[in-house]
């Protein structure tokens, strides 16, 4: 068995496999989402975890509040699936008559 340059000395014992995860691929960003300037960065922030036991309360619901994308007083439509893949279509927003 040749040894493999890519492992550290202390995993000469584990085997590691070659094949593709067909299934793994699905769960693969294809590029590097927008905040974010390269993979190393995004990579970086996955790492850090994000429960209540690891930070302070008032940084976990700074960290886990989802962006607010519309103002108040705009109606939000319905969320329209179209294709095969399950695409969703942006709902275009109207002012409410106010």
């Amino acid at each position: 068995i040749k040894k493999r340059k890519d492992t550290a000395p202390q995993l000469e014992h584990v085997i590691l496999a070659d094949k593709r995860l067909k299934r793994a691929s699905d769960l693969l960003v294809p590029t590097v989402p927008f905040p974010f300037k390269s993979a190393k960065q995004y990579e970086a922030s996955l790492s850090i975890p994000l429960g209540r036991d690891w930070i302070a309360p008032s940084a976990h619901r700074v960290a886990v509040q989802p962006p607010t994308e519309t103002r108040q007083g705009m109606m939000i439509d319905p969320i329209k699936f179209g294709g095969k893949k399950g695409k969703i279509r942006d709902a275009k927003r109207k002012p409410l008559g106010i």
